[in-house]
């Protein structure tokens, strides 16, 4: 079994690794009205709202740092497929003699063949288990901080490296729905418009064309996490972080760029 750091990563080396430009001033406490200046979580805030929101964001990283890196070299661990894989043949491999063997379908043991199998489902299972919860809470710092800045719609979708199209926060964001809830979008037929905008994004990600504009036949009512944290991080833990900040780097920077602008104007 591989290693895995589970070290939390110290915040100056973070910040140096990703070149986050607006972390590397000191942060000092801000005075407004004559009190001292609070973020929307309560936090005492340091610089502006910018600063803070992405000191809080780069805090949510580390100190959840080993849990995803865990749970990440779960999802794509091929230790127990390769076991599994190698039981399922020699499974098949005894059937297959007992026939040869000229005995009754009715007396071969298919018991060894079904246990191992259910235990190949349950795997598969287990890794969007460990995949979702990655999104999930990826997606909730995502979002808060997309929240705290203020970010456009237009600098969430196209910030950050682009797959076939999406940002990794778009990613994300329509993984999570799917993950919450991907039954409803079963039974619902075609989808609603607010179902659709985040299968189009899938669809468009993992390169499953829809066929039809409605979405009717589509096929992403299957839990897809595994399937996209893999598209993103191409298999990579230390990929999908380089991807997760240059995607943050851009969106802080623009929002902040922007809001710089404005109060010229």
């Amino acid at each position: 079994m591989n290693t895995v750091d589970l070290s939390v990563p110290q915040y100056d080396e973070v910040v140096e690794k990703h070149n986050i430009e607006i972390l590397k001033a000191p942060g000092d406490l801000v005075v407004r009205n004559g009190d001292l200046a609070t973020t929307a979580w309560g936090d005492l805030m340091l610089n502006n709202e910018y600063y803070s929101s992405y000191f809080k964001f780069v805090q949510e990283w580390r100190f959840n740092y080993p849990t995803q890196r865990l749970l990440f070299s779960n999802v794509i661990s091929t230790t127990e497929t390769e076991n599994i894989e190698k039981q399922l043949e020699s499974a098949l491999h005894d059937i297959h003699q007992a026939k040869r063997a000229n005995r009754f379908a009715e007396d071969i043991k298919y018991d060894k063949w079904h246990s191992t199998s259910e235990m190949q489902t349950a795997l598969f299972a287990s890794r969007n288990i460990y995949a979702g919860a990655i999104i999930l809470s990826l997606d909730k710092f995502l979002q808060a901080l997309r929240k705290n800045i203020n970010a456009t719609y237009y600098e969430w979708v196209t910030s950050g490296p682009q797959f076939n199209g999406h940002s990794i926060g778009e990613a994300f964001q329509a993984s999570a729905n799917n993950l919450r809830h991907n039954e409803e979008w079963q039974v619902t037929r075609p989808p609603t418009n607010r179902q659709l905008t985040s299968i189009k994004i899938l669809s468009d990600i993992l390169q499953e064309p829809l066929n039809e504009e409605n979405g009717y036949q589509h096929r992403l009512s299957r839990d897809i996490s595994s399937e996209i944290l893999l598209t993103v991080s191409e298999g990579d833990f230390d990929i999908l972080e380089q991807h997760l900040f240059s995607f943050t780097n851009q969106l802080v920077d623009n929002a902040y760029q922007r809001n710089l602008s404005d109060e010229k104007a």
